[in-house]
């Protein structure tokens, strides 16, 4: 099975595009969303990797290189996304 297709990466990316969605920054939305891209992008590439890896019998270079780039996409995007939250909630606040 491709990660891609997996239900635990597809609930990560919904997860990850329905709070994207919600952000009314421009410039922030953009920014997440490239960040998502980048990492279905790498997931790809990984799935590649393990098709390789199965058909020839031999681990590719790079292998663990696109699993530190998935850990340190989705660490950007959550950081992101948590500052942007506790902004939000300091404006609400302000409001008050």
């Amino acid at each position: 099975m491709q990660l891609l297709k997996s239900k635990k990466f597809q609930q990560e990316y919904q997860s990850f595009k329905s709070r994207i969605d919600s952000i009314t920054d421009v410039r922030v939305k953009k920014n997440l969303e490239d960040l998502l891209s980048q990492l279905v992008s790498e997931v790809k590439e990984l799935d590649n990797q393990h098709s390789k890896l199965i058909q020839q019998s031999q681990l590719p270079s790079g292998m663990d290189n696109a699993r530190t780039k998935l850990f340190d996409i989705r660490k950007k995007i959550d950081k992101i996304l948590n500052d942007w939250k506790s902004v939000e909630k300091s404006r609400l606040k302000q409001n008050l």
